[in-house]
């Protein structure tokens, strides 16, 4: 097992999780724990994580999609949560992906003024970007990301064995979020994976692209001025989100805003000519 330190928590990783009660006992020695999910996770992953506890799990499942990171979701989420007793001093675990980890920390960040909640993200782009620097939310309306708040986990485990069930398509959606991370933070990062336009995602770059952001994040927690590089090619992305009635992924959405972003940036002579070009035949190899 090896970890990133995040300032007030630590991100873990291993290869597979043969338990997580010794998780689960860090933060609290309850016999039960709720875990927020959505609806695909739910149908590939519930008896896998069933079988890694010993606790009484309290499952509350959201129907699958980004659209439904919404309003209603996060209402009948506190609903539910304090009908089925939630305390304080419980805990809550966000087992899925972007969604779902944006989705449960702001129920985590509101519900009694803050419960402690432990993020397991299970797809690649949830991984390298969702699940890390504290942001979480709501889609408002038609609006992205809209409602929301700064609220970390107290620990984000991260397992490659959840990857292993996802469709490729899911898989492709994170390059958008993997290329825009290399060319903001790593430019030989960016290279190699211009060479290699079909990679395997291993932990190691897993681990290059989240220690990308962490510098941000540990620079501008509250993102008011550096972190906002991390929004490169974001604003086309979440209006393609919100017009598409988020049928388009985000991962998808952001590649195609990285695109616009490069293009504009060429039109103004900020940006080196010609990278544009480049980054879409790259996208374009790597699909």
């Amino acid at each position: 097992m090896s970890k990133i330190e995040m300032g007030n928590y630590a991100i873990l990783f291993v290869d597979k999780i043969k338990e997580l009660d010794q998780y689960f006992d860090k933060f609290n020695n309850h016999n039960k724990v709720f875990v927020i999910t959505d609806s695909t996770v739910y149908g590939l992953f519930k008896a896998n994580f069933e079988e890694l506890t010993k606790r009484e799990i309290v499952w509350l499942v959201v129907p699958a999609g980004d659209s439904n990171k919404n309003t209603d979701s996060y209402l009948k989420l506190l609903t539910d949560l304090i009908e089925k007793h939630l305390n304080k001093t419980d805990l809550i675990v966000a087992f899925g992906g972007g969604m779902i980890t944006d989705l449960t920390g702001f129920v985590a960040a509101t519900i009694y003024r803050g419960v402690r909640f432990i993020s397991i993200p299970t797809s690649l782009i949830a991984q390298i970007d969702s699940s890390v620097g504290g942001k979480n939310g709501i889609n408002y309306s038609s609006y992205k990301n809209q409602v929301g708040s700064f609220y970390d986990p107290v620990m984000v485990l991260i397992s490659h064995e959840w990857l292993e069930k996802l469709p490729e398509r899911q898989i492709l959606n994170a390059m958008g979020e993997i290329v825009k991370t290399a060319l903001i933070g790593d430019l030989k990062l960016y290279e190699y994976l211009e060479k290699n336009p079909n990679i395997e995602i291993t932990q190691k770059l897993i681990k290059k692209a989240i220690m990308i952001k962490r510098k941000f994040v540990l620079k501008d927690y509250y993102d008011q001025n550096v972190r906002h590089v991390l929004n490169f090619g974001h604003t086309y992305g979440h209006a393609i989100e919100s017009e598409s009635n988020f049928s388009i992924s985000h991962g998808e959405a952001v590649a195609h805003g990285l695109l616009k972003s490069l293009e504009i940036g060429e039109r103004l002579k900020i940006t080196q000519p010609g990278l544009k070009d480049r980054v879409e035949k790259h996208l374009f190899k790597a699909k």
